[in-house]
């Protein structure tokens, strides 16, 4: 195999990017406008390298994890953030007993505390 075609592996072209994406000619061609997705213009041909289309479908599923957590339903996020209050509350009653001095008393409402926490979970 030449050097030349040892660094050209990795291309892909129009209509192998289309089919990797499974997106029309006219999605595609937004895509590269949009800058979504670098390309490079070879005569008449456009060419993807492969690296920046795998990064292109991580980047869209990182994207769809995220939307997913943050349609989180209503009630569960108001749960999740009164007990993050209530946890909040815990450890600054535990860092003021440490700072008076009573660690044993610190220690002592720590485990109590976490004792609620996971019964009301």
């Amino acid at each position: 195999m030449s050097l030349t075609a040892t660094r050209l592996e990795p291309l892909l072209s129009f209509d192998e990017t289309r089919e990797v994406l499974r997106v029309s000619k006219a999605t595609l061609h937004r895509l590269v406008a949009r800058g979504e997705i670098t390309s490079v213009k070879v005569a008449d041909r456009r060419l993807f390298e492969r690296q920046a289309i795998e990064a292109f479908i991580a980047a869209a599923q990182r994207r769809r994890s995220v939307a997913a957590f943050a349609s989180v339903d209503g009630d569960v996020s108001q749960g999740i953030a009164g007990e993050l209050g209530h946890l909040r509350g815990a450890l600054t009653r535990v860092a003021e007993l440490i700072e008076d001095g009573a660690v044993g008393e610190a220690y002592a409402f720590a485990l109590a505390a976490l004792e609620d926490s996971s019964s009301a979970s």
